[in-house]
């Protein structure tokens, strides 16, 4: 069966039955974590929209991401500030974008089979972990549907459809950005470049950053803006390749590679699967898993760091890259048994190394939320009922905002506990902070706090 080909209905089926259960398999268990950091954020936000009160200006109010500010209403709106509504719709949309991969890969590139294997590895991929589990990770889960599904939509010619989906990945996440050129690649690859389509993403894409220019949106983050102005050009070569060390590092973990060689590592698998394609149907796979990687990437090249969730999209391209390669061994090697047998081998490896990297990812966020959930309970047990307007400040909880859990070896309150105190105690008015920050307002009545890493618990 060709890639163009559309899967009987019984195989579709069991095809999507399979990719979900390992997506609930995956993450089923992560829905009894707690928030962390931004979470709080972004449900105390939603709880102040929905009920009508203001807020202080939050982090989070840099961005233009409306969609999921909405996302997060609506979640609200059903779960209330349980943790785990919030989880459970996040595991959902991991769902969606793994059956949309799956019909990319089928409907453009390779076989159905081989379009199955590249949703079954996109799925393991530890990156994803950061997109999921953390439930503010939802942006890139976002942001990837209407990516993804803009992109199936431009291959079926329904150009006004792919930019609307464009436009609510805009607004979802900036890096969507790039998606004019994915379309641009894919019509090239394909019947020959399409201008109509390409000037209607161009104008969604002036839209929005017009909108952003009227809105007075910052680009916080985005250092290379900076260093491009100040003509700093040995200043953004440096963050170029920082970036790019980094979305290597995130796309090979499975390998454990160190982190300046992954460049490398990485660019020779891109070449050797270019080689082993040559001449196969399979090179289209290897060759648009390619660029795609450097697509999707590329928004990210001038921000100040990256962190493993940003390869969510670029690890499509990856397996791309990998399952074209087997296929392309396979072919070269064709009828010798031991090929196949070998190349599965690799593949199995890679599934269950993946598997192990992500799970750890996952326990860490897990026990992270636990953690950050116990400092809240803790507050609350100490503080039942704080006047409107008291400021919390809180101490012992280590230079990261961590908690003395020697199993959560990452902050749980990096940002987020001002936000995790109205949460808690449904009230806009009180604040939090830390003895080494200044107090915004003094004449507000205070509490300080001291965590006893001994007892788990605040005295006063």
């Amino acid at each position: 069966m060709s890639g163009r080909d559309t899967p009987g209905a019984p195989a579709a089926r069991t095809a999507v039955v399979l990719l979900c259960s390992v997506v609930a398999l995956q993450y089923g268990w992560t829905c009894g974590a707690g928030f962390i950091n931004d979470d709080y954020g972004w449900v105390e936000q939603a709880r102040a929209a929905v009920s009508g009160l203001a807020t202080p200006v939050s982090p989070i109010r840099i961005f233009l991401r409306p969609v999921i500010e909405w996302s997060f209403r609506l979640n609200y709106l059903i779960s209330g500030s349980t943790p785990v509504g919030y989880h459970l719709v996040n595991v959902l949309l991991e769902m969606v974008n793994t059956l949309l991969v799956w019909r990319l890969a089928g409907a453009v590139l390779v076989a159905e089979l081989d379009g199955l294997l590249v949703a079954l590895l996109f799925a393991a991929h530890p990156a994803h972990a950061g997109a999921v589990t953390w439930v503010c990770g939802r942006t890139e889960l976002i942001a990837a549907a209407a990516y993804l599904a803009a992109t199936l939509l431009h291959l079926q010619q329904r150009a006004w459809s792919a930019a609307a989906l464009f436009a609510v990945a805009l607004l979802s996440r900036e890096s969507a950005i790039s998606f004019p050129l994915v379309a641009l690649l894919l019509d090239r690859d394909r019947a020959g470049i399409r201008v109509r389509p390409l000037v209607l993403y161009s104008t969604v894409l002036m839209g929005y950053l017009l909108v952003r220019r009227l809105t007075e949106t910052s680009y916080i983050g985005y250092a290379g803006l900076d260093l491009i102005t100040r003509g700093e050009g040995i200043g953004v070569c440096r963050l170029v390749g920082r970036q790019l060390i980094g979305a290597a590092s995130a796309l090979l973990e499975p390998l454990g590679p160190p982190a300046a060689p992954s460049v490398g590592l990485l660019l020779g698998l891109v070449v050797f699967g270019l080689w082993t394609t040559a001449g196969i149907e399979a090179h289209r796979a290897v060759r648009f898993g390619s660029w795609w990687m450097v697509l999707t990437v590329l928004p990210f090249l001038g921000w100040t760091m990256f962190v493993p969730r940003y390869a969510y999209l670029p690890s499509l391209g990856l397996t791309l890259v990998l399952v074209g390669m087997a296929r392309g061994l396979v072919s070269r090697y064709s009828p010798a048994t031991w090929s196949r047998v070998v190349v599965a081998a690799c593949l199995g490896i890679w599934c269950i190394t993946a598997t192990i990297a992500l799970q750890r990812r996952n326990e860490t966020l897990w026990r992270n939320g636990t953690m950050s959930g116990h400092i809240v309970a803790a507050l609350a047990q100490v503080v039942p009922q704080p006047a409107p307007g008291t400021v919390f400040v809180v101490d012992g909880l280590g230079p990261l905002r961590l908690g003395r859990d020697p199993s959560v070896p990452s902050p749980v309150f990096v940002f987020g506990l001002s936000e995790a105190v109205r949460l808690r105690f449904a009230d806009a008015t009180l604040d939090a902070a830390f003895p080494n920050e200044p107090l915004a307002h003094t004449e507000r009545p205070t509490i300080r706090l001291r965590w006893d890493a001994q007892t788990g618990t605040f005295i006063r």
